[in-house]
């Protein structure tokens, strides 16, 4: 059998296609490395977790699939129509059961149900989602169309639905590291954290709002380190602080960033206010607006799902305005006695939370950060300090206003610790205090007698509060 040769031309064309993938190799050496870790890793975690074990996937498949459906919002009483075998699947396999403890992965019983059809009746299925974005479905939703169109499986269209979610976080990240003047090794470090990972191989909307927070972040440098923010950046900027930040309440605050670019970065005055405005006013407003709509969760259903009962949101935040050192004890005792807790749930916390990670795994995320930050220090990032307070300032507001939803919506009035906190709720701000501090030069004496008295000051302040509660508190 003869062979033909390929042409020269179609050599030169491969030779030209080679050399521009390895150019852009080398030009974002960290956002490829992300994106082969993240993709494997991903892939791994979309298998080996078994259905519903990752946090609140059970909610997140309700809403996903009456999204693919065009039910774009909840209905009263906090309720979507599925499918009765959609709806009854999380208790067809038992979830509960395993995040409980109470029995074991049963795989036989996953693969039994890969092959069911889509039931024809339809259910009233409640879901504590109202709150939630739209936009924070589209991936999932996109996928179980797709098994939808094939007639497959709901369990299936889950499976399906994580690739989706995946592929879909992970392109957002890897956008970013791309877009990122420097600090990449950082963030990307952030996003390949387990739980982050975890997220991402889930249908939780919460990847996307940790790939949406370090798209922004990208953005907000970008447009820091660009000589004229043009009208596409100002349009990305815009977009994203209004779509991305916004997929869950609480953390519109990250638009706040938008303040740390200059005005003389920006065409003209208009330019710069109708950014500023749009940003931050956008995601304010569109966060307001999901929670006004949103309608209100029978008892029924928070007792269902265990969540507390009685809560009294007005009276918490009287009781927050009348007493602010009351709160403020709160606050620190909160986070003196969880810290440590709510850092290894930042590393790492798969399956509902039930799957604690070794002390190892976060010396070693930790270990990891400090290694990048100690090099970042010696390369000399060109960040002003009025900035870089900034980026922290931002990051302790949005973790503020975190906790303090948590105070209002899930804990009893004047209750001495705040309920609910998971460390995955850090994820988002946390690539903001990590930029803040990108690039310290402590090479310099002042910046050393600064950080070295900072550290001490917070270990004495810490130790006199300890004294104060154990000793004097009435």
């Amino acid at each position: 059998m003869t062979m033909v040769a390929p042409s020269p031309a179609r050599h030169r064309w491969a030779r030209l296609r080679a050399s521009g993938l390895r150019r852009e190799i080398a030009a974002h050496p960290i956002a490829w490395a992300y994106l082969f870790l993240a993709l494997a890793f991903g892939l791994i975690l979309v298998v080996l977790v078994p259905p519903f074990q990752t946090n609140d996937e059970p909610e997140h498949y309700f809403r996903s699939w009456a999204i693919a459906e065009g039910q774009l919002l909840v209905g009263q009483g906090a309720v979507v129509e599925l499918p009765s075998n959609v709806a009854w699947l999380f208790a067809d396999l038992k979830a509960i059961e395993v995040t409980q403890g109470k029995a074991k992965y049963d795989t036989s019983l996953t693969l039994s149900h890969l092959s069911d059809s889509v039931s024809a009746q339809r259910v009233a299925q409640a879901t504590l989602t109202g709150t939630y974005s739209p936009i924070g479905y589209i991936p999932q939703a996109l996928g179980i169309d797709l098994v939808r169109l094939f007639g497959g499986s709901p369990l299936m269209a889950m499976y399906v639905a994580r690739v989706f979610m995946l592929v879909a976080s992970v392109a957002l990240v890897f956008w970013a590291l791309r877009l990122t003047p420097f600090g990449a090794p950082v963030l990307a470090l952030v996003a390949l954290l387990p739980m982050s990972m975890t997220l991402c191989a889930s249908l939780n909307p919460g990847a996307l709002l940790d790939a949406g927070a370090l798209l922004w972040i990208a953005l907000v440098l970008r447009a820091l380190k660009s000589p004229s923010v043009r009208t596409p950046l100002a349009v990305l900027l815009i977009v994203t602080a209004v779509a991305l930040l916004t997929v869950k309440p609480g953390y519109a605050t990250l638009a706040l960033l938008i303040l740390l670019v200059p005005r003389n970065r920006y065409q003209n005055q208009r330019q710069h206010w109708a950014t500023i405005v749009a940003c931050i006013a956008g995601a304010i407003g569109v966060t307001a607006a999901l929670l006004a709509t949103s309608p209100a969760v029978p008892l029924s259903v928070l007792q269902a799902r265990g969540v507390a009962e009685g809560m009294d949101h007005v009276g918490q935040m009287r009781f927050m305005l009348a007493h602010p050192w009351a709160f403020t004890k709160v606050l620190m005792g909160s986070v003196g006695d969880n810290a440590l807790a709510w850092i290894k749930e930042f590393v790492g916390a798969p399956g509902r939370g039930s799957v604690i990670l070794s002390d190892l795994a976060t010396l070693v995320a930790l270990l990891g950060g400090l290694l990048l930050m100690m090099r970042s220090a010696a390369r000399g990032v060109e960040l002003a300090a009025w900035r870089r307070v900034g980026f922290v300032a931002v990051a302790g507001v949005s973790a503020l206003a975190v906790v303090g939803a948590l105070y209002v919506l899930n804990t009893p009035v004047a209750s001495s610790m705040i309920l609910s906190v998971q460390g995955r709720y850090f994820l988002p701000i946390a690539p903001c205090l990590f930029i803040g501090l990108y690039g310290l030069r402590l090479q310099r004496q002042r910046t050393l007698v600064v950080v070295f008295s900072t550290c001490v000051l917070l270990m004495a302040a810490m130790t006199i509060m300890a004294l104060l509660r154990h000793f004097y508190a009435g």
